[in-house]
């Protein structure tokens, strides 16, 4: 969603937007905010997740897809750092390889050349098995549950917290 073009315009961000092909297929997309002397790719605030997006082909092997994904983006940190002075992204939790990122000009003594990752990162968790029981200290999503956070999902149970689907 914050790479739709609505929302972007709503954002009034200053964005571009650039696409790779092969041939006549799309392979990629990047969706960038730029910073007002458009010389920087900088972090926006309404802006959660922005960066680089592949399209999928349901036709091609994993294993393919995976190297190609990889030499895309080898293939946009070129094309964007010949343009761009630096460059801040946060990616989505679907982006899966930063190598491309941690190996741009790995070994330079300059540090200001390589990136620098700050990596935060998202988790999915199903949490389809909770609809088939009332007692769930028997769930493996719960057993994997940290102590403490055993301790305040039972407060929140005890204190009758609820989740209401009001749509």
């Amino acid at each position: 969603i914050f790479c739709n073009i609505d929302f972007l315009e709503a954002s009034q961000a200053n964005y571009r937007l650039y696409f790779v092909y092969r041939g006549e297929s799309l392979k990629a997309g990047v969706a960038v905010c730029l910073s007002d002397n458009m010389e920087n790719i900088i972090k926006d605030d309404f802006i959660i997740h922005n960066g680089i997006m592949f399209h999928f082909d349901p036709n091609q092997k994993e294993t393919s897809a995976r190297l190609e994904r990889f030499a895309i983006t080898e293939f946009i940190i070129k094309n964007l750092t010949d343009v761009y002075k630096k460059i801040e992204i946060s990616f989505a939790p679907q982006f899966e390889d930063l190598r491309p990122f941690l190996w741009y000009k790995y070994g330079s003594e300059k540090r200001e050349e390589t990136f620098q990752l700050s990596l935060k990162y998202t988790s999915y968790l199903s949490i389809a098995e909770f609809r088939s029981t009332k007692d769930f200290s028997d769930l493996k999503l719960f057993k994997a549950m940290s102590r403490v956070r055993r301790r305040r999902f039972k407060e929140a149970i005890n204190n009758e917290a609820t989740f209401t689907d009001v749509g």
